[in-house]
């Protein structure tokens, strides 16, 4: 999901949205492990937003094996996975990119209405992604709409 951001950012002309993020959101740059692509931009991006917003997304937060751990470090378990793991985006952080990028995103599934996350403030083209929960046999996926 979060190459498939990249990717519409670049093919949008909106990647300088990006950086102005990582400016607001004091986010690391990523050079001190390696990590400087700007897909991995996006995921600190995203968790930044969410921790910023902790309010608003804590409540929605699942973390495999947490069931003893208190919230406040489920939340940071989260947060951290998110901005330096391998794991998929869900929903959640789509919603995080929308308000921490201040750009809708549109959701497009084979026999389903299409899925606007759009937080407050956010405006101009929409990124487009598609939603394929049975493409790959690892399970559920996200690619970059390109238009011809």
């Amino acid at each position: 999901m979060y190459l498939s951001v990249a990717h519409q950012l670049q093919v949008t002309d909106q990647m300088p949205k990006l950086l102005e993020a990582v400016e607001q959101l004091r986010v690391p740059d990523g050079s001190e492990d390696n990590r400087t692509g700007d897909h991995w931009m996006v995921r600190r991006v995203a968790a930044a937003f969410l921790r910023a917003n902790r309010e608003r997304f804590a409540p929605f937060m699942v973390v495999e094996d947490g069931q003893n751990m208190p919230q406040d470090a489920q939340f940071e378990v989260y947060c951290d996975a998110v901005a330096d793991s391998a794991e998929w985006g869900t929903h959640l952080e789509l919603q995080a990119i929308s308000g921490a990028l201040k750009v809708p995103l549109t959701v497009y599934k084979a026999g389903a209405e299409k899925i606007i996350a759009s937080e407050d403030g956010a405006e101009g083209e929409a990124l487009e992604l598609s939603y394929h929960r049975h493409m790959y046999s690892s399970g559920e996926h996200y690619n970059s709409v390109v238009r011809s």
